[in-house]
């Protein structure tokens, strides 16, 4: 016997008025089938806690896929005038297509609706154990994650929109099923998932954006050529490459418990001794903010981003590290950096110590600083083949790492 609405919970009141929905309109809905590759963390009304009657949110996913329509249509003809992106017509055919706020008058409904069925699997839970420690560094070991494996079915309907629209929106399911995923800290490959089109006939296609696709939509993407066995282990390679690069013994790190050979940690101690700042630079910045150094002072200091003129709490990595199967269907490790040149260009730094702050750089505008720089930089040395890069910049020297066969 079904309860009625006013007696279900929250999570099982919305999930009855999804199927009374799907019950009632007829619709041509396309049909996924999605499975986690690895752990989930977070994605409930709480941060950082799976809802058990609800793990997966087809709200989150539309938003995801939201951002992925946009990073590929960013240089799209109809935006993209003289190198630059007319951001407000992008944001017009987004609304149109993806729904938006606006005065009474201009509100605008998505035309695309996602809905997921996640009953099809057994919601359990796994613990961070067997995670990669720099991606899961931070969360409690007792945290519940929702686990390798879990499945659910993903319909998704077009609405009025256009053929050409509707490929545009495939594509971006096509990208988030490659590179995003789902609940948080999805950048470090946390709730990777993998992506199989359901047929009329049953039969399913799996998902997947290659090299030349990527150099079509125009952004960055790099894989490791080793192959794994397992996604588990692709993830674990990836995310050892960026704390080799960052802190690792010999790259980051003169040797295991040596000094750090990134040089924030010394211009910090500069600056504390009232050292100008000119030529003192913080390159992993570039890999997302805020950064807190420990043991370099006796207080900890704080790099936070500002933005014209205004002081944010945090900026976003623009690097993108999970496992990844590719066109062969073996496993192998992948990053994608997303397009932030223009973001950088404007990215300015502010350096917070017990009651002091300083407003500093995070990299020279200069070429020939920057190629100064470069060289003074021992990790960046290190990543750039040869020691040369024309744009001589520290996201596209991990880039060169990355794709480097060994840890």
């Amino acid at each position: 016997m079904k309860k009625p609405i006013g007696e279900l919970s929250m999570a099982e009141s919305v999930q009855a008025c999804c199927q009374k929905g799907r019950d009632s309109a007829e619709r041509d809905w396309l049909v996924y089938r999605c499975k986690l590759v690895t752990p989930m963390y977070g994605g409930g009304v709480k941060p950082g806690e799976v809802d058990k009657g609800m793990p997966i949110r087809a709200t989150a996913i539309r938003g995801q896929l939201r951002f992925w329509w946009r990073l590929i249509h960013r240089t799209d003809s109809r935006f993209y005038v003289d190198g630059k992106t007319d951001y407000r017509k992008l944001f017009q055919a987004e609304r149109e297509i993806w729904g938006g706020l606006g005065d009474v008058e201009h509100l605008c409904a998505s035309k695309v609706t996602v809905r997921t069925d996640t009953s099809i699997s057994k919601v359990s839970f796994q613990k961070k154990e067997g995670s990669p420690t720099y991606a899961s560094f931070s969360i409690d070991k007792e945290c519940n994650l929702l686990k390798v494996g879990f499945e659910w079915e993903m319909r998704v309907d077009f609405g009025s929109l256009s053929a050409e629209e509707r490929k545009q929106v495939e594509n971006a399911i096509r990208c988030w099923g490659s590179f995003g995923g789902v609940g948080a800290r999805t950048r470090r490959g946390f709730g990777a998932v993998e992506v199989e089109k359901v047929n009329q006939d049953g039969s399913k296609n799996r998902l997947y954006v290659d090299q030349s696709d990527a150099n079509g939509f125009k952004f960055t993407m790099a894989k490791n050529k080793k192959v794994h066995d397992e996604p588990k282990a692709a993830w674990n390679f990836a995310i050892k490459k960026l704390a080799n690069y960052r802190q690792g013994a010999e790259f980051g790190r003169s040797s295991e418990k040596g000094p750090s050979q990134w040089p924030e940690a010394k211009n910090i101690r500069a600056l504390a001794n009232d050292t100008q700042a000119d030529g003192r630079w913080f390159p992993r910045a570039a890999y997302g903010l805020p950064i807190v150094f420990k043991n370099v002072l006796q207080k900890n200091v704080t790099l936070v981003p500002v933005f014209n003129d205004k002081e944010m709490h945090r900026m976003a990595s623009p690097l993108l590290l999970r496992p990844y199967k590719d066109e062969h269907g073996k496993w192998c490790s992948v990053m994608v950096l997303l397009p932030v040149t223009d973001v950088l260009q404007r990215l300015f730094l502010k350096l917070k110590y017990g009651n002091k702050e300083v407003n500093v750089m995070w990299w020279p505008k200069n070429p020939e600083e920057r190629q100064k720089a470069t060289s003074d930089v021992i990790p960046l040395r290190k990543a750039f083949p040869n020691g040369y890069s024309k744009s001589r910049q520290p996201l596209l020297a991990f880039k060169c790492h990355f794709q480097e066969e060994i840890k």
